[in-house]
């Protein structure tokens, strides 16, 4: 009994599918033919045949599903992929216009003062941080730039050559600590020596300006340009604009607060300066 009750499912199986085999003969028959044995099997037959046939449908409509499904994941695996080419693209035209703006702007600024002989430089590495305080070009001493010339752009005046290797250099920015620069205040003709703030305390990307004379009546807004004097930066190069006036130490020495035109939060292209033949006349 035992042995019989392990084969059943098997008998069971076979049994379906000899049932399912004469569905197929029955249906396959002339229905003005059919006998009373077919009619019973017919008759048996029938629910197993709808049975079969919906359960073949199903898995049929199943696998179905899974190929539409494949192909909806391919078109958008593809849609996804061209957004992200155009993207990109976009970018990269935008990074390109950018770029564009700032040569023309860099262009038109050494078209308008033929007394300097510059060249330009790209930015390639910068300090740590968020200022600008020190950052390399992409220009060497195989370029001609050499230690201690002037770095500037089209908003005014940016720093100097610390340090020159074959394709690169270091510059120092007027906003740091260790850079000291002669200015004259336009308005008042007064001189002074600006220092840059940063690594002071004071990290604002501002400039001091000390050694001012004592009964000068400096203003917020005076504009503040390079004197020329100490040879390293031509005379008339803008610097930036007083923002405040002020006294320190116990001899009450003058100091004014100057805020560079130089967006010292953002470098990407300068200009370096090889020569200088004449003045620059600041607007």
């Amino acid at each position: 009994m035992k042995p019989l009750m392990r084969k059943w499912p098997i008998l069971a199986v076979i049994i379906l599918v000899v049932i399912f085999i004469l569905l197929i003969v029955i249906t396959a028959l002339d229905t003005n033919n059919v006998t009373g044995l077919e009619s019973v099997f017919g008759g048996i037959a029938g629910p197993i045949q709808g049975f079969f046939g919906r359960v073949t449908g199903s898995i049929g409509d199943f696998f179905g599903s899974i190929g539409r499904n494949r192909d909806l994941q391919k078109d958008y695996d593809e849609l996804a992929l061209e957004a992200s080419t155009l993207a990109t693209e976009n970018q990269q035209l935008q990074d390109m216009k950018q770029e564009n703006e700032r040569l023309k702007a860099l262009l038109n600024y050494s078209e308008e003062h033929p007394e300097l002989t510059v060249g330009y430089a790209k930015v390639t590495a910068k300090n740590p941080g968020t200022w600008f305080s020190t950052f390399v070009i992409d220009q060497g001493t195989n370029q001609g730039v050499e230690v201690d010339m002037a770095v500037i752009n089209e908003d005014g005046l940016v720093g100097r050559v610390m340090e020159t290797g074959g394709n690169w250099s270091k510059v120092v920015s007027i906003i740091d600590g260790r850079s000291s620069v002669s200015g004259l205040i336009e308005r008042t003709r007064d001189n002074g020596v600006l220092r840059g703030t940063l690594d002071t305390g004071v990290n604002e990307g501002l400039c001091h300006m000390y050694y001012l004379p004592f009964e000068s009546e400096l203003l917020p807004g005076d504009v503040v340009s390079t004197s020329g004097l100490g040879g390293v930066y031509p005379k008339g190069i803008p610097i930036g604009e007083i923002t405040e006036v002020s006294r320190s130490g116990a001899d009450g020495q003058k100091y004014a607060v100057v805020r560079p035109y130089v967006d010292f939060y953002h470098l990407e292209g300068v200009l370096v300066v090889r020569s200088s033949t004449e003045q620059i006349e600041v607007d």
